[in-house]
C-alpha cells in the first residue's frame, strides 16, 4: 500500500494480486504486510481488509492456504511446534526441494 498512490483505491491493487496468484497459484502466496511501514498509509486492518477483498474470488482452501497454510507447510509450524494428527501429512506433502 506504501509504493501505490495515496488514497489509491482497492482495484489498483487487483492486477498485481492476479498476476502473483496467477502465476505462483494459492499454494505458493502467503500474506504478509510491511507491517509497521503500512502505518504511514493505513493501519493493519486495512491493509488485512484489502488482501482479504483482492482474494474473495479464491475458493475457501485457497483463501486458507494464502492466510496461512501455505505458511504452515512451507515453514513446518505444527511439525516445529510438536503437532501431530490429519493436518501434519498434507503439511508435509509438496514441501518441496527445501523440506
Amino acid at each position: 500500500m506504501t509504493e501505490a498512490p495515496p488514497g489509491a483505491p482497492p482495484p489498483v491493487f487487483a492486477d498485481v494480486a492476479g498476476t502473483v496468484l496467477d502465476a505462483f497459484g494459492a499454494g505458493r502466496v502467503m500474506f504478509g504486510s510491511d507491517w509497521p511501514v503500512c502505518l504511514l498509509v493505513s493501519d493493519y486492518a486495512g491493509v488485512f481488509g484489502l488482501a482479504r477483498s483482492l482474494t474473495a474470488g479464491l475458493s475457501a482452501a485457497e483463501q486458507a492456504a494464502v492466510f496461512g497454510g501455505t505458511a504452515d507447510r512451507v515453514y513446518r509450524l505444527a511439525e516445529r511446534a510438536g503437532v501431530t494428527g490429519p493436518g501434519k501429512g498434507e503439511m508435509e506433502a509438496g514441501a518441496g526441494p527445501w523440506h
